[in-house]
């Protein structure tokens, strides 16, 4: 990735936020688990915030986003496998999916922050590389939270 101007980067950003929300509406779509389709609806959702601020970003508007917050890491994505996606895919593979999907674009957003000499560029990459990140544990959680109720004996899993 090289980038010559501002703009280069904010639209690459934006480009990626747009990739990942048609991902996420696609696997929704084609997805029969309701549960499953309903979680990868609000990814998307998620994803579209992104591609507002990052919008705002480009016509100036800088202090949005503070990139300076600890992030909590389960590390659950870390030990997750890769999972192509599919339409009969169970909830637990689509929630390691999105954690693979958040986890990747945490680390864009860190590699773009490096990237620029722009403070205040580098401090919105921050702030959106950690908005993947908290979005990434949240996955995380409902990820342990599924596994455990499907260990109970009364759930069909």
């Amino acid at each position: 990735m090289k980038f010559q101007t501002f703009d280069q980067v904010v639209d690459y950003a934006i480009d990626r936020e747009i990739s990942a929300r048609l991902f996420y509406l696609h696997l929704a779509h084609v997805s029969t688990d309701p549960d499953l389709c309903q979680l990868l609806e609000s990814f998307a959702d998620q994803e579209l915030q992104h591609q507002k601020k990052l919008a705002r970003v480009k016509q100036g508007h800088f202090k949005m986003l503070d990139g300076d917050m600890p992030v909590l890491d389960l590390g659950i994505a870390d030990r997750a496998p890769d999972v192509e996606p599919y339409p009969d895919m169970s909830l637990s593979e689509g929630l390691v999916l999105a954690m693979n999907k958040e986890k990747q674009a945490y680390r864009m957003y860190l590699q773009l922050a490096e990237k620029v000499d722009n403070s205040e560029l580098k401090a919105i990459f921050m702030g959106l590389a950690n908005e993947e990140a908290n979005h990434k544990v949240r996955v995380e959680i409902e990820f342990d939270d599924h596994l455990m109720n499907s260990d109970q004996p009364d759930n069909e899993a």
